[in-house]
């Protein structure tokens, strides 16, 4: 019995660090992203990226941020019958807060800077959300 707990844990463990690995090269290798999340459609974190989130955020506060952007984006979506919610991207002075779903269960949040390429980045968000998905199921 004990073994089979040990190998769920040694999975689960493994899977995080594969999860955290892939939005550590994201967020190293796209060049104004600052950050990178997985959270769960319900609000909660599963990984972030840098783990000292700018401003002191915590991965609590970012997934709780998406999951309120996601609520409003799709009852808006839902309200005026534009289908399904595929992505919400908020504006600021200092740069984009992209979520983009992965799979059924979850969305990746990223945060740029405002002298990204846009066209550039969310092509990367779409394949990492693929990435993501993949881990995921």
């Amino acid at each position: 019995m004990f073994d089979a707990i040990e190998e769920e844990d040694e999975e689960f463990l493994k899977r995080q660090q594969e999860l955290y690995d892939t939005l550590r090269k994201f967020v190293n290798s796209t060049r104004g992203v600052d950050l990178a999340a997985v959270v769960s459609i319900e609000g909660l974190p599963i990984s972030l990226y840098p783990e000292a989130a700018p401003h002191g955020m915590d991965d609590t506060r970012v997934a709780a941020m998406t999951a309120a952007m996601l609520a409003l984006g799709d009852r808006a979506v839902m309200e005026l019958q534009r289908g399904n919610l595929v992505r919400v991207m908020v504006e600021g002075d200092n740069g984009w807060l992209i979520s983009v779903t992965a799979g059924e269960m979850a969305v990746v949040t990223v945060a740029t800077d405002r002298e990204i390429k846009l066209g550039f980045v969310m092509n990367e968000i779409y394949r990492l959300a693929e990435k993501i998905k993949a881990l995921l199921e």
